[in-house]
This record gives structure tokens, C-alpha cells and sequence, in this order.
């Protein structure tokens, strides 16, 4: 007799991903139906497993007086051993697939006594194929260089902020007591951030209260801050023409950023300026803890309030410029510490500004940029702030950084992170810019301002808001300035543009658009110099319009929609070697990952009954 069962279906579109299959080899539950009947009552019979899902094997409990004889409904493949006795028996089944098409069936038992006669159904099934898709790292090259940070292990004997991962529950909350680490003798906790695990401290001694934590059970890391460098340099232009090469402004009937909000996380901030003041939403200092962000320090400069301007200034106010998204809200969030003579940047502060921005799994935004980075690695406390940030929705958008003016540089950190779109800076005729620093990570380039060889004049570069810190009172005003930091709000603002046209696309469909929608430029396809071209507003809403589901494809003909991050279970699959399939057919044709843009990946797993299959990882990348 054949079971019929439906697989659920989900949805799912997604850029980079990994595809980890597993076999469950039987699902066994120890449940008898009640207790045996008293010798000389009614007959019964009991299976264990009382499922046989990818399990040839079972074993029979026979309760009855006198003889008995037990049958199967499928003789043909079902060997009973013994099949008849007297008195209280336990039974072998053997199941042999061979020559049965994939499919679920029932097998019938059915026991014959002298005290009557009892049955019972056992349903017996291919193997099932669990399936999870997740967001891969295909493109690992920071993974091949040498990415060793010494301010990781370099603790100073004076008083500082520290980085501490702390084990995670499957709630995503902290399972260390808090308490633990804050009673460490002369150690405050000041944020915590529960979904990545992360806890900030600061120390009156930062290295004997990190010897400390490294003792504390349930603690994972302990890091010092990495300081942070912006990614720009002055220069000057004369007007906006990196509006029009990324074709904003005609993208913006579709959407202009309306109904979404891009968080800049970095220093120097004017929330008043008459250019910002309309879209400005919100604001959060990660040093102080506070909201107030306006710049007095002269050390902290003017950079945030330029690259704000340039993904989302106010347009047709008669003053100033306009920004990529100029509907869209700005979230000013600061982590210049001017407390350091220097108003520097830090991972602390970095984690904090992820954790307000997250908000528990409820975003303040739904695009954050970052204009600056480092030439080493960050640390483990902000690779789990950020991907519990993409995880809540959230695009993460980071400048490649600036390094490559006297010899080709890999892209920086946090750009290099695969959670990240790490954006290049191109010049007003399309070349690469002189600076901007590239490699596998790279996603996509957009204008950054000079030329290939040198700054320029003016008018190869890109202007935006600014605030004059010179004399005592700060004055808004405009300026003009180059570097992969001015390039990087340039895609931020195309992606708000993107989340006001689709406001349910996630983050991994709103990189997919982004790369399927850039002008290729360089290398035909993706390569380390452009990544997937110069980002294109107008074929990237495009691409996200025509964006199709994430399918899972089986060699018999089976398709399924798969969700990011689900487990999704695929029925009935032959014993031997299984070719899994994902990808996307935004062309529309019935064929997965075959046009320029499509997400592709395929991976092999062996497949066979009563046997655990290894998780295999299968990564997926347009095309």
C-alpha cells in the first residue's frame, strides 16, 4: 500500500549561500500501545521504530497465547523471522528496497491467533534528505592571507574598553550570568549585545582584567578595540556627477528611499545642516551612550556628515546637493571617542553601534553603511555583531578602503567580511580609482571620485555636505572628496532605493540586484578589480523586480523553493549518489543559474539506508 505525502514549500532569494544536506538515518520512538494484555486476553502486536523512514530494520513484539502466525501486506519485500510460534514472541523485519520506485509506503501486519487476531500499520519510507541553505563564503581570500591583528593580543596595563564573547543560548541571549563578568575587580560592563553574544567592558587595567576573563567559564573571546581608519582624501569637484552615472535620480520614481532608513555609523556628524536636518530620524552616540552627535571636535573632522549627504541629502530644496535616496531616513550613529586626542574609531564602539541598530531583532535601519576599516581582522566580536545584524534583515554596506595608490591592496575589514558588500570607488569615466583597494571580496564599485592615476581636479570628485569645524562656531557648508568612503554611501543609498521599491527583500536579494543590475566593466563577469560591475540604480530595481525564489532541484525532476536558514526536508530520495542542484531562473526558462546573474551551485551527496550522511557544504554565487 503507497503513502502519499506533500513537501512544504518556502521562498527564498539569496546571493552567497551554503548548503548543508544531512541523512537522518531513522526516527526512532519507543512507544508500545499500552501494556500487554493479561495471558488468554485480546492478541497484540507493537513495532519498533514505528516509523521505518531510511531504516531497513524493525523488530515485532507478538503478545498472545496459544499459536499465532503474523503476515505482511507486502510479501513480495518484507521478510518476517520467525513468522509463526506460540506464546510471546519478538519478530525481526527486514525491509528490501531494491526495485521500489522512491515513494512512502504502509506496511500492513497482521496477526492471526488462537485468541484472535490483531494489526498494525507501518509506514516505511526512502531515505529523507534534510536540507539547510545558508549564506556561504565563496570568495575567502581573507581566509588565504595573513590576517594576524596583534592589538587582539595586546592588552596595555592601563585603563581601556574590552570586547568579551560570551556563550549563547538557542535564544540568542547570553547563558553567562552577567554578573561573572562584572565581577571582575575593576571591570563595568557598558553594552551588551545579546543575538551576537558580545558584552563590552571597561577595565581600570585592561590586561589583568582580560587575563581574568579568559578564565571565566562560558567566555569565548576576549579582544582589545581595533581602531578604525575613514576611507577618504580631500579634494574638491564641481558638481554631482556620480548621480547621474548610477542613473539615481531616474530610479527614483520607483523609489527614493521613502519608508526606509540608512544608518551611518561613523564621526563627525552636523544633524543640522540645512541639507540633512529633513531626513535625519534618529541618532546614537556609541561612545557616550547618549544621542547627541553633533561634532565640535575638530580632530573627529567632518566625514560622517559627507558620506550622509551622499546617501540621502535632502533634494529639490533649492540649497546644497542631493543624495542617492533622498527620501530616505538617516540614523546618525557616532563612535569617534574625541576622548583620544584623536577622535578615534573602534571595534567597541563598532559592536555597540551594530547592537543599537539592531535593536533586539527589530531594526532601527535596514541599510547600514560603514566608510572606514583596517588592514587587519577585526576580531570575532565583530564578524558575530555583524552577522547577527544581516540575520535581523539588516545590508551591510563598507568602503574597501584606500591603500591601493602605490601597489594593488585586498580589500580592508569590515569590508571583507562575506556578512558585508564591500564597494570599490571608481573615477567619472569608469576606470578604477588610483586608491581603491580590491580582491574577491570586492561586490561592486560605484563613483569615488579622481582618476585612475592621481586626485584629479575638482570635477572628479564628489561633493556633499560638510561643516566647517575651523572656528568656534561649526558652519555647514559643502566640500568636495574622493576615496572608497564617498563610493560606499553611493550603493547604501541605491539599496534603500531598492527596500522602498520591495520593502520585504532581504538582504541577500538586495546584493543579488545590486550584482545583477551593475554594468560590467574590466574582466567580462566578476573579477578582483570591479567585482560585478559599476552599481546601476535602475537595473538593479530591475533585477530585484524579476528576483526569482531560491529552487533545490533533485535529478528525478523534483523542484522545491527553499527558505534561507529553514531546515527543508526532501522525501523519498533513491539510495546511491545524489546530485543536489540550487540556484535561481530569473530568465525564466526552466533552467536554473544559466544567465548572466542567476545564483548557481551543485553538490554531490551518497545516499543509502541506515547510514548517516555527512553534511556536505555547497556554495552559491551568481553567475
Amino acid at each position: 500500500m503507497r503513502r502519499n505525502r506533500s513537501p512544504t514549500f518556502a521562498v527564498l532569494t539569496l546571493l552567497t549561500l551554503a548548503l548543508v544536506v544531512a541523512l537522518a538515518a531513522c526516527n526512532i520512538i519507543e512507544v508500545l500501545p499500552g501494556p500487554p494484555p493479561p495471558s488468554g486476553g485480546q492478541p497484540g502486536v507493537a513495532v519498533v521504530p514505528t516509523v521505518m523512514d531510511g531504516v531497513t530494520h524493525a523488530t515485532v513484539t507478538v503478545d498472545t497465547s496459544g499459536s499465532w502466525s503474523l503476515s505482511s501486506s507486502e510479501p513480495s519485500w518484507v521478510t518476517l523471522q520467525p513468522s509463526t510460534g506460540i506464546g510471546p514472541a519478538s519478530v525481526s523485519l527486514t525491509a528490501d528496497p531494491a526495485g521500489l520506485q522512491p515513494a512512502s509506503y504502509d506496511i500492513v501486519l497482521t496477526l492471526q491467533s488462537d485468541a484472535g487476531s490483531a494489526s498494525v500499520h507501518l509506514p516505511f519510507s526512502f531515505p529523507d534528505v534534510t536540507v539547510t541553505v545558508a549564506r556561504g563564503d565563496p570568495l575567502t581570500s581573507q581566509s588565504l592571507r595573513a590576517s594576524a591583528n596583534p592589538a587582539l593580543q595586546a592588552f596595555a596595563a592601563a585603563p581601556g574598553r574590552l570586547v568579551v564573547g560570551v556563550a549563547k543560548v538557542p535564544a540568542q541571549t547570553p547563558s553567562l550570568q552577567l554578573s561573572a563578568v562584572a565581577g571582575t575587580p575593576g571591570v563595568d560592563v557598558e553594552r551588551t549585545f545579546e543575538r551576537a553574544g558580545v558584552v563590552i567592558v571597561r577595565a581600570d587595567d585592561a590586561q589583568a582584567a582580560a587575563r581574568h576573563l579568559a578564565t571565566v567559564p562560558g567566555v569565548r573571546y576576549v579582544e582589545a578595540p581595533v581602531t578604525l581608519q575613514p576611507f577618504s582624501n580631500d579634494a574638491y569637484r564641481s558638481d554631482q556627477w556620480a548621480l547621474d552615472i548610477v542613473q539615481a535620480e531616474q530610479a527614483w520614481p520607483n523609489g527614493d528611499g521613502t519608508g526606509t532608513t540608512i544608518a551611518i555609523i561613523d564621526r563627525g556628524f552636523d544633524p543640522g545642516h540645512p541639507d540633512l536636518a529633513g531626513n535625519v530620524s534618529g541618532s546614537y552616540n556609541a561612545v557616550t551612550a547618549g544621542s547627541d552627535v553633533t561634532v565640535t571636535d575638530p580632530t573627529c573632522t567632518a566625514h560622517g556628515t559627507h558620506v550622509a549627504g551622499i546617501a540621502a541629502a535632502v533634494a529639490n530644496n533649492v540649497i546644497g546637493v542631493a543624495g542617492v535616496a533622498p527620501g530616505a531616513g538617516l540614523l546618525l550613529v557616532d563612535i569617534g571617542d574625541p576622548a583620544t586626542g584623536s577622535c578615534d574609531m573602534t571595534t567597541a564602539a563598532l559592536v555597540d553601534a551594530l547592537a543599537y541598530v539592531t535593536n533586539g531583532g527589530s531594526p532601527r535601519a535596514r541599510v547600514v553603511n560603514m566608510s572606514f576599516g583596517a588592514t587587519v581582522d577585526l576580531g570575532q566580536g565583530v564578524r558575530d555583531a555583524l552577522s547577527a545584524a544581516q540575520a535581523a534583515g539588516v545590508v551591510l554596506v563598507a568602503a574597501s578602503g584606500n591603500d591601493a595608490s602605490v601597489q594593488p591592496t585586498p580589500v580592508a575589514y569590515p569590508a571583507a567580511y562575506p556578512e558585508v558588500l564591500a564597494v570599490g570607488a571608481t573615477t567619472p569615466t569608469d576606470q578604477i580609482a588610483f586608491y581603491s583597494d580590491r580582491g574577491p571580496e570586492l561586490w561592486v564599485v560605484a563613483p569615488g571620485g579622481g582618476t585612475a592615476i592621481d586626485v584629479g581636479t575638482a570635477a572628479d570628485q564628489i561633493l556633499s555636505t560638510w561643516v566647517d569645524l575651523s572656528s568656534a562656531v561649526p558652519t555647514p557648508t559643502y566640500r568636495y572628496e574622493l576615496g572608497t568612503s564617498m563610493a560606499s554611501p553611493v550603493v547604501a543609498g541605491v539599496a534603500a532605493q531598492l527596500l522602498t521599491s520591495r520593502p520585504g527583500a532581504t538582504p541577500d536579494q538586495v546584493a543579488s540586484a545590486l550584482a545583477s543590475g551593475a554594468t560590467d566593466l574590466g574582466a567580462a563577469g566578476r573579477d578582483d578589480v570591479f567585482g560585478y560591475g559599476r552599481v546601476d540604480a535602475v537595473a538593479s530595481e530591475q533585477a530585484l523586480a524579476t528576483t526569482s525564489p531560491m529552487l533545490l532541484q533533485t535529478p528525478d525532476g523534483r523542484s522545491f523553493a527553499v527558505t534561507r536558514d529553514v531546515p527543508f526536508t526532501i522525501p523519498n530520495v533513491a539510495p546511491g549518489s545524489l546530485t543536489l542542484t540550487a540556484g535561481t531562473d530569473d530568465g525564466g526558462d526552466s533552467v536554473v543559474g544559466n544567465t548572466t546573474g542567476e545564483l548557481y551551485g551543485q553538490a554531490t551527496v551518497g545516499v543509502a539506508f541506515d547510514t548517516v550522511v555527512p553534511a556536505v557544504t555547497l556554495a552559491v554565487v551568481p553567475r
